[in-house]
């Protein structure tokens, strides 16, 4: 029988070891607790169930039982259990619940209004035999042992059934747009994929980037991570999706996950990298990204520090995080906080303060996080708890347009409607030009907020070079601390929104304007909230880099291609301007590539057999299941291509401007093995057949004989 200890502890006063007056930090805590107890009787323990808050959605209850609690499972309820289709099973499998004696041994914990557990309920007797004290720990080893054999009966279902519509989904990607990107390490424990817009994306929004690792879960059956940017309408991108099949939790295979995603971004670390606290996100940070400004996100901190500690807690010191002007305030105001609540030796609370620098707003005035600091996911709408990978890939193409279309809209509403100016304020107006037509919606409500803010001067350093003020915001009916500094143009409010949304407070704004500043300083307007933060990047040169390779040549036009269309399918007069050009360079593409085209007829054995080897080349590179990337494919290809072609045309067409005269935007298409043909080459002349390109392949150039050179030449009078 379960005995309320609230109502009665007669059964727990024999027993020292579990008493009425336990109280736990929380319900991790008092789950170890249990496990040690167990230990010590001989017996083994799990957590039954736990209950959240239907207001908060925090842990409020829990209940941990004997590993003998409930009864035993049908062999058909132990199949569906395990997840394996009929299909594979080879031989009887172990029933996982045939030591199940409905043992009702249990320990009840709730979480008290101060955010402390206690214990509820208490069963001690067992219905079955419990163990010497030394053999606990051998059973322990044996059920985590069953564990990890049904996580791998559960990674080999997956292995069965959904790596071949995996794979499927990475080549249909890539035939459709040979600028997706995939990467799957050798044991299929990783898997890492970025789309042709989220690598472009990337591009121009590389300031901050979220790794969103909230379904990196038991309770998810989808270990997906994700990472997500934002543009210039305040809308989330998606820059990459990873899959943690095995370890999920291990650092090393975050390093993988950081390692792919980043070589799919052509090596560009990003500024600011937000992530969840963690022990092991930060190692796998520090070691994949050590240019990156490592930043915990702030919000989901604090919900951890209200689960962890309590809601009475987190109320206190957020005043101290969002209300300290300096460091040393900070670390002050802490240490009065935690001696208050009794949580100093708390090991998590601990962590939290030597890693202050990660999240803390005073130690984080160097950055901006335009706007990511919330604690939501960006893929709840697609993922829930029992979401298959086959159907989160069933929907991504869905989720994607969706994307494309949102920021389509907006892109669409910013060039064609002029934003309402609600206030005669010089710094509306200014930006009114500058922000796209989402950000200036949010950077009004701030200029519109400075009604209600009255400014003081608290101090001066004589000469007006650097004031501080107290400003009264009767909106928020809280005070702020504004320093100015006219010779830099710096102005720093303790609010932190720019740090936080990437546009100047309120605050900020009355102080520059009592200083008699009428114009925002441009350290202030930030490129990527701008109406061309696209057009101002230089997306190609960053992302690609250098050179002249057949892989980056065709890297350049995919990249050109995508953004030529985003601005003509704008208006019918610019879908009609952009398609007579692509007309003409198509045209003179093919008269470039009959010039190609003829040589090479004197040479076709040689490329028929180079075809072939690419053909295994690929095939090769499938079947060994290791990084797959169209670009390394050409690189190889380059190479064999170089030995048989076009060495006679270097000196002599290097030297033309063909490739000039056609212009900036030419086409390519290619075939499923990423070899493209005679016919299909549609590439600038000139850049083809470089010299650079033959150093590459050891090979020496020559000139073509004089037949060949006057041949050549009238074949180029024809272009012209």
């Amino acid at each position: 029988m379960e005995i309320d200890l609230e109502m009665s502890s007669e059964e727990c006063d024999d027993d020292q070891r579990i008493n009425k007056g336990l109280e736990f930090e929380s319900k991790e805590e008092a789950f170890e607790f249990y496990k040690e107890y167990a230990k010590s009787i001989g017996f083994n323990t799990i957590i039954k169930a736990s209950r959240r808050s239907r207001m908060s959605g925090k842990f409020i209850d829990a209940k941990f039982v004997c590993t003998r609690y409930g009864t035993k499972k049908t062999d058909e309820e132990e199949e569906e259990d395990i997840n394996i289709p009929q299909a594979r099973k080879r031989g009887r499998r172990i029933n996982h619940s045939s030591s199940k004696t409905d043992c009702k041994a249990c320990l009840h914990v709730k979480k008290r209004q101060d955010g402390r557990w206690v214990i509820r309920a208490l069963v001690k007797e067992h219905n079955h035999e419990t163990f010497p004290p030394g053999q606990v720990s051998s059973i322990r080893d044996s059920y985590g042992r069953e564990r990890e054999m049904k996580k791998s009966r559960k990674f080999q279902a997956l292995e069965g059934g959904d790596v071949e519509r995996l794979l499927s989904f990475f080549t249909d990607m890539q035939a459709e747009n040979p600028f997706f990107f995939y990467s799957v390490d050798q044991c299929l424990r990783s898997v890492f994929w970025v789309d042709a817009k989220g690598r472009l994306d990337y591009a121009c929004f590389s300031d901050v980037v979220s790794v969103d690792t909230t379904f990196v879960k038991n309770e998810y059956k989808l270990p997906l991570v994700a990472f997500i940017g934002v543009n210039h309408h305040g809308q989330f991108l998606l820059l990459g999706c990873g899959l943690l099949l095995d370890d999920e939790s291990t650092k090393s295979g975050f390093v993988w996950l950081f390692g792919a995603w980043l070589k799919a971004m052509n090596g560009r670390q990003p500024r600011v990298i937000l992530t969840k606290h963690d022990q092991t996100l930060k190692e796998a940070v520090s070691e994949a990204l050590p240019a990156s400004r490592h930043c915990f996100n702030t919000w989901d901190t604090l919900g951890q520090m209200s689960e962890k500690v309590g809601q009475g807690f987190v109320d206190e010191i957020n005043e101290v995080i969002y209300g300290s002007c300096k460091g040393d305030e900070f670390e002050e105001r802490w240490c009065e906080v935690v001696d208050r609540f009794d949580v100093r030796d708390n090991v998590w609370i601990q962590s939290l303060y030597e890693d202050r620098e990660h999240w803390v707003p005073v130690y984080m005035q160097d950055v901006s996080l335009a706007g990511m600091c919330s604690a939501d996911s960006v893929l709840d709408k697609y993922i829930q708890r029992k979401t298959t990978l086959r159907a989160f890939l069933d929907q991504y193409k869905r989720m994607v347009q969706e994307r494309v279309e949102e920021e389509e809209k907006a892109e669409i509403e910013t060039l064609c409607k002029q934003p309402g100016l609600k206030s005669p304020s010089p710094f509306g107006k200014q930006m009114a030009e500058l922000y796209t037509r989402e950000m200036f919606k949010r950077f009004q409500v701030e200029v519109l907020g400075g009604v209600a803010c009255h400014p003081k001067i608290e101090s001066d350093d004589g000469n007006n070079k650097k004031m501080t003020f107290r400003v009264q915001d009767y909106e928020q009916n809280r005070g702020f601390v504004v320093v100015w500094r006219s010779e830099s143009s710096e102005v720093v409010c303790s609010c932190r929104l720019f740090e936080f949304k990437g546009f100047l407070c309120r605050h900020a704004m009355i102080v520059l304007q009592m200083s008699g500043e009428l114009s925002v300083p441009s350290r202030y307007v930030l490129n990527r909230w701008r109406k061309d933060a696209r057009r101002r990047e230089a997306v190609v040169s960053d992302l690609i880099g250098g050179g002249s390779s057949k892989a980056q040549r065709y890297t350049d036009l995919c990249l050109r291609s995508l953004k030529l269309s985003e601005e003509a399918s704008l208006s019918e007069e610019s879908y009609n301007t952009v398609m007579n050009v692509l007309n003409e360079a198509f045209r003179k593409c093919e008269i470039t590539s009959n010039v190609i085209h003829s040589v090479e007829e004197s040479d076709s054995d040689a490329a028929h057999e180079e075809h072939n080897n690419n053909n295994s080349f690929n095939e090769n590179v499938a079947d060994t299941g290791q990084e797959h990337s169209l670009q390394e494919a050409w690189k190889e290809t380059d190479l064999q291509e170089q030995r048989h072609r076009y060495s006679i045309l270097d000196d002599y067409l290097s030297a033309q401007q063909v490739s000039h005269e056609m212009g900036q935007i030419s086409m390519m298409a290619s075939n499923r093995n990423g070899y493209s043909t005679s016919h299909q080459n549609i590439h600038s002349l000139g850049q083809s057949i470089t010299q650079q390109r033959l150093y590459e392949t050891d090979q020496l150039s020559f000139r073509p004989d004089q037949v060949m050179y006057e041949r050549l030449q009238d074949m180029v009078k024809d272009l012209n």
